[in-house]
């Protein structure tokens, strides 16, 4: 069913998805039985939208339809006119669509509130724009291919894949998975296992507490504060890796080519950490226990605890620190290994 783009429309049933080309999104807390989508159109063109309450892949959906293949959204590019014009060529219902800063084209984009009541699962594609969720109590997911997401106080499990763009999350409660292609992923006191992907952009996590938290950073840097978390991953093809004030059961980390820095806040059960060829530093309270083989040149090599060493090769030293009660791996290939006191 089609009718005219602005006004209220209702969504039925628990689980649905809306689908925009251009425009902002934010999604709220809502009441009531159903999901109410709030539509704005906006643009030159604004006025030739409709909308589209339709069924996609089994599920209730409103579809914002755009009636030409070239689209100007002014936004694009989330800042003011500075000569260069954004594009992306993406697939819209089964339709190969233009997007576009400026140049010729349907001048027209859609701002859309989504307003989700306690207990329901909503899928939002938005093409290209900035999107907010904000208050909700339920489950989302995310996916578009020019974007910055900013969610704050969700609860309920987030699923996030951007094409390029930021996405910054914070004060959440529940699992969360986002993917970005290119931009910086922040994570701020969630309470979840994580999993973020950056393919280029620095990931970023304060706060956080989970059974299972992984990290992969294409070409970044990977920073962590205040983390508590049983099983930890952290891939960075090149980049540094600096973690202060992390509590973890299990920690493997491959640097590629980047330094790594761990300031550890207890004893830890397995630690594991490829560097490639750059210096790890690691610091451990002074109650560190654990047995150790740590491959660095000798003379890079510095460990401030009491140790008793099994092998002592040019590149290779194997001991054991207090009663060997964790494992302790570091390949630092031609960097510096330290091992200090906090």
């Amino acid at each position: 069913m089609r009718g005219t783009a602005h006004g209220s429309h209702l969504l039925e049933g628990p689980e649905v998805s809306i689908y925009n080309i251009a425009g902002g999104m934010r999604v709220l807390e809502g009441t009531g039985p159903s999901v109410r989508v709030e539509v704005l159109p906006g643009g030159r063109d604004g006025g030739r939208l409709t909308v589209e309450e339709t069924t996609v892949k089994g599920l209730p959906a409103l579809r914002v339809i755009y009636p030409d293949s070239r689209i100007v959204y002014r936004e694009y590019g989330f800042g003011p006119p500075n000569g260069i014009s954004s594009d992306s060529y993406l697939g819209y219902g089964g339709r190969r669509i233009h997007v576009s800063g400026r140049g010729p084209g349907l001048d027209a984009h859609a701002d859309i509130q989504v307003f989700v009541p306690h207990g329901k699962r909503v899928h939002l594609h938005l093409a290209v724009g900035r999107a907010w969720i904000s208050d909700v109590q339920g489950d989302v997911t995310f996916e578009s291919a020019s974007s910055s997401l900013e969610v704050e106080r969700l609860s309920g499990a987030l699923a996030v894949q951007v094409g390029s763009g930021s996405i910054r999350v914070s004060r959440t409660k529940g699992p969360i998975a986002a993917e970005t292609g290119s931009g910086d992923i922040l994570i701020r006191e969630v309470d979840g296992n994580v999993s973020v992907e950056a393919g280029s952009g620095n990931i970023e996590l304060r706060r956080v507490g989970a059974d299972r938290i992984a990290v992969d950073a294409g070409s970044g840097a990977i920073v962590g504060s205040e983390i508590q978390v049983s099983d930890m991953s952290a891939d960075c093809a090149s980049g540094e890796v600096d973690l202060d004030g992390a509590s973890a059961g299990r920690l493997s980390i491959d640097a590629g080519s980047g330094s790594v820095r761990l300031r550890l806040t207890k004893n830890i059960d397995a630690l594991v950490v490829d560097a490639g060829s750059g210096s790890v530093r690691l610091e451990a309270p002074g109650d560190l226990s654990a047995r150790f083989k740590i491959e660095c040149p000798k003379k890079h090599l510095h460990i401030d605890f009491p140790v008793e060493i099994e092998r002592d090769d040019d590149d290779v030293a194997v001991g054991r620190i207090g009663s060997g009660k964790g494992r302790i791996d570091i390949d630092a290939g031609s960097g510096r290994v330290e091992l200090v006191r906090r």
